[in-house]
């Protein structure tokens, strides 16, 4: 939430809640401000449908799907965890009937092995992802605006 503030004494507080959190210290006060608060909305199952079909010339695999987890988790506000995200992603069916649909564990294993993606999205480019995770990255945004 933009604007809490959290007063604190001693030790360095943490926050990790699958969301981009920037601290400022002031004499020992810290602001919670989310980058990008007011663009930021979740998206429908129609609308994840329609953006994901239109970046998929750019998917190498099944597991690009993790590049889509990780934009809506950060963008879109997903709050729900990878499996559901797999789970809804399997029950669009323009997305089964695709090259690459999404199975069980497709999402997890990926961001398993690919650190930087338990990072915020704004993050990868310096953590060693690849140009095609950016240019997925990016152009799955423009889609999401675009529809919007």
């Amino acid at each position: 939430m933009a604007g809490n503030r959290i007063y604190v004494q001693g030790s360095y507080i943490d926050v990790h809640d699958n969301e981009n959190v920037y601290l400022n210290v002031d004499k020992a006060e810290v602001n919670m401000e989310q980058q990008g608060i007011n663009d930021r909305h979740p998206l429908d199952r129609k609308a994840l449908e329609s953006a994901v079909m239109s970046v998929q010339h750019l998917f190498w695999a099944a597991a690009s799907y993790a590049v889509i987890f990780c934009v809506c988790r950060d963008r879109y506000d997903y709050t729900d965890n990878m499996s559901q995200f797999e789970r809804l992603l399997m029950s669009l069916d323009r997305l089964n009937s695709s090259k690459y649909p999404c199975k069980n564990e497709t999402v997890t294993s990926t961001i398993k092995n690919n650190a930087y993606m338990k990072l915020p999205i704004g993050k990868w480019e310096t953590n060693g992802a690849k140009e095609r995770t950016i240019v997925l990255r990016d152009e799955f945004i423009k889609a999401v605006e675009q529809r919007g």
